[in-house]
């Protein structure tokens, strides 16, 4: 289902927060809820905890919010850490913020904090491209069909229920997308005694395979009258997804992600980051149920992924 109530809003963008707030309260304003605007100083004195609870205060009242309860929140240190502690400590069940580009020889439009956040927040992390906001016309969901535990199965559920509640509030267009390798292909046709045709074969077994999963997964949004179109690809889940973004032009991707030296599953550690590296649209992650952060709560250290 489609629906927060407790959102944190990570003012550090250049615009001081403004857009990720807007944002905020367009995903809380048919239902109401609570927004929490925090901001993170490097270093503690009265008069820098001042001035970024005036700036705070000032942000607050820049819109209306009526059925919004928004409060405010001075942290010092790291800012991904504190924002990732905060989201522990109030159970917030959004982290939304504007992206905020690398710097390099290639410019990217996410960051060395949305990195990290989309990596070791427990929550969704839901980062928007700057000028685009939370309206969205072309939703692409990113599953992982061919693995079929119950973690992967409940975390495909998350992004499905995210993906078509996100579709059907803005009436947009919905598009899933599951990758699948037939992993002895190679070996297969290099260095075994198969016979082409054979392998051919078997390659086509596996799509079969692949599609019929994908169908069984959506199946139960689609009978629930969600429209959507199913992509099922041939290759690494990370080539694909930005192999089909790239075709489809997104406003929004969602996806799921696990910690490095986590399960196996749809994107992890770099796999993941060389993904978010090639996306030039919001991203919104969601972890699987369960997940631990590395961020701990009773200690400045971040434990090793």
């Amino acid at each position: 289902m489609y629906a927060f109530n407790n959102i944190l809003v990570d003012t550090s963008a250049p615009d001081g927060g403004r857009e990720a707030f807007s944002s905020a309260l367009e995903l809380l304003e048919n239902t109401g809820g609570r927004v929490t605007l925090a901001g993170v100083i490097a270093a503690d004195s009265p008069a820098a905890r001042d001035d970024e609870q005036s700036r705070l205060a000032a942000l607050a009242t820049s819109k209306p919010h009526d059925g919004v309860e928004v409060s405010t929140r001075v942290m010092v240190g790291s800012p991904c850490q504190e924002l990732i502690q905060l989201s522990q400590r109030d159970n917030h069940d959004l982290l939304i913020k504007s992206a905020q580009p690398s710097s390099g020889l290639k410019e990217r439009l996410f960051g060395s904090t949305d990195h990290k956040l989309f990596r070791r927040c427990p929550c969704p992390v839901w980062v928007i491209k700057p000028g685009q906001g939370t309206r969205v016309q072309r939703v692409l969901a990113a599953i992982d069909a061919e693995h079929v535990d119950d973690v992967h199965k409940d975390l495909n559920e998350s992004i499905l229920n995210l993906a078509s509640g996100v579709a059907r509030a803005e009436r947009s267009e919905l598009h899933v997308v599951s990758a699948w390798q037939f992993w002895v292909e190679g070996y297969l046709r290099t260095a075994s005694r198969m016979r082409d045709d054979d392998v051919d074969q078997m390659v086509r077994a596996q799509e079969h395979e692949a599609e019929r999963r994908v169908r069984q997964t959506v199946a139960p949004w689609e009978q629930s009258g969600v429209e959507l179109e199913a992509h099922v690809e041939h290759g690494p889940d990370h080539i694909v997804i930005a192999w089909l973004a790239s075709r489809l032009d997104p406003d929004l991707v969602i996806l799921g992600t696990f910690a490095r030296g986590g399960l196996p599953g749809l994107l992890v550690g770099n796999i993941a980051e060389s993904l978010l590296d090639e996306l030039d649209c919001s991203v919104l992650a969601v972890k699987p149920a369960g997940f631990g952060s590395p961020v701990s709560l009773d200690s400045s250290a971040v434990s090793a992924e």
